[in-house]
């Protein structure tokens, strides 16, 4: 009883403090907003700050981004820095959340993850340009 109730109490947000995900805003009215060099966290602070960046965002460019992190991947208006590389691995929760992390993948991505990356707390890391491959719904950030 006593794990189910921490699992709740961190996928709730009640867990460990962990800093909020940067963001740098720019082009006009800040609607330009880029994600980098970010680790991950808290999956319910990720879920809310997904929701921010669909609705404060026209675009959301993401890159050198790991685990929590990739649920920005299928943001409708995200895309991936060219080079830059996602790292994805099973939850430190005895891979409680997982389910959470697989409802915002896809394809090859999601396929990937459920058959090999979730079973594991070693983070596996990919390419943008491999992303992609995985899912094609993925696209690159202009250069």
């Amino acid at each position: 009883m006593k794990q189910i109730l921490i699992i709740l109490a961190v996928l709730m947000g009640c867990g460990p403090t962990t800093s909020p995900p940067m963001v740098e805003r720019s082009g006009p009215d800040g609607r330009i907003c880029r994600v980098f060099n970010d680790t991950g966290g808290n999956l319910a602070q990720y879920q809310r700050f997904r929701a921010d960046l669909a609705q404060t965002c026209d675009v959301v460019e993401l890159g050198e981004c790991n685990s929590a992190c990739t649920m920005l991947m299928t943001l409708p208006n995200a895309c991936l820095l060219p080079s830059r590389r996602f790292g994805f691995h099973a939850s430190t929760l005895n891979g409680a959340a997982n389910e959470v992390m697989s409802a915002h993948y896809r394809a090859g991505i999601l396929q990937r993850f459920n058959d090999d990356w979730s079973q594991s707390a070693d983070i596996q890391r990919v390419t943008a340009e491999q992303a992609i491959q995985l899912d094609p719904q993925l696209r690159l950030c202009p250069e």
